[in-house]
């Protein structure tokens, strides 16, 4: 019984991690948008740069990170 616990915690806390990761994402394509919208392009470039070497930093550590 112990094993399908430990199974059930896991699943749980992916499903958690994706939402979150989903969460995270749908905040950052909304600042993204704002940015694009208000023509401030150089601040969108430079979120964009941020984000994408945050990304290349954390790569292959499964890091979540509060949006930008």
């Amino acid at each position: 019984m112990r094993k399908k616990e430990e199974a059930y915690a896991r699943i749980a806390e992916s499903v958690e991690n994706a939402a979150r990761l989903r969460h995270d994402l749908r905040q950052m394509f909304t600042a993204m948008q704002g940015m694009n919208e208000a023509g401030k392009c150089g601040e969108l470039e430079a979120y964009c740069k941020e984000a994408l070497a945050q990304i290349q930093a954390d790569d292959g550590e499964g890091a979540v990170h509060e949006p930008l």
